[in-house]
């Protein structure tokens, strides 16, 4: 089965209706049916929280934290050694966000493949084949 770790522009493009909603649309539905695992790190879960409360409000931030717990994806709270020392691998490596380190590093470790359209942070890696990518748009 195959597992993927969703960055949070694809959660965000599925709860918006950014363009790339039908591949993440796609990826829910497979889930649903038990045809593939989805996760994402409780540091990205955070970063679209942050981004609704800083630019919307508390109330919707947390409105988009309930749809996020709906969505047939698990949010992974990993925060043991194993993934803080991947993730300033990935960090010290590539020059990345903290956010996007985590999410890298969590892919590794469940040999997962990374749903993202974050070009600008993340070809780089894409070109060394560190990690697996599943670009939406």
């Amino acid at each position: 089965m195959t597992t993927y770790v969703l960055d949070t522009n694809a959660v965000l493009a599925y709860l918006v209706g950014e363009p790339g909603t039908d591949v993440i649309e796609a990826l829910f539905i497979r889930a649903e049916a038990t045809l593939c695992q989805l996760y994402m790190h409780a540091i990205n879960a955070y970063e679209l929280y942050y981004q609704f409360y800083r630019h919307k409000n508390e109330d919707e931030a947390n409105q988009l934290w309930r749809n996020i717990l709906q969505l047939p994806l698990t949010v992974l709270y990993t925060f043991n050694e194993e993934i803080v020392k991947t993730a300033g691998r990935m960090k010290g490596t590539f020059n990345l966000s903290v956010a996007d380190s985590f999410l890298l590093a969590q892919a590794i470790l469940l040999d997962a493949t990374v749903v993202t359209s974050d070009h600008h942070e993340l070809d780089t890696v894409d070109q060394t084949g560190t990690v697996s990518f599943h670009w939406f748009r």
